[in-house]
């Protein structure tokens, strides 16, 4: 595998026929500083790619084959959205009962 590639240019057109669920996540370095994810290839039957997410600067870095062409991929695009689902989801589960339906009921109105 080579070295990741920072994502350097402009939205790819392919970024708007994917979304960051297609992004699972995978785990934190042990620093918790870097998430990582992985989607299916589609450029190689059972692969993944995997992208990374530096939580502290919002670089992304990904293995894909357009990243390793020096492509911003659609995997960079969506990955700090893919990060914030996550996030939230350890937030709210991390919530007691009362706390959780109030959280609920405010974003209700």
């Amino acid at each position: 595998m080579s070295a990741p590639t920072a994502a350097t240019t402009a939205m790819p057109q392919r970024a708007l026929r994917h979304t960051p669920d297609e992004l699972t996540f995978v785990t934190l370095d042990a620093a918790g500083e870097i998430a990582y994810f992985h989607s299916a290839s589609q450029h190689k039957a059972g692969a993944h790619n995997v992208t990374a997410l530096d939580l502290d600067t919002l670089d992304t870095f990904c293995f894909c084959r357009g990243a390793e062409f020096g492509h911003t991929c659609w995997h960079q695009v969506h990955v700090a959205a893919a990060w914030r689902k996550v996030a939230y989801r350890v937030r709210c589960a991390r919530m007691d009962r009362p706390t959780l339906e109030a959280h609920g009921h405010s974003l209700a109105k």
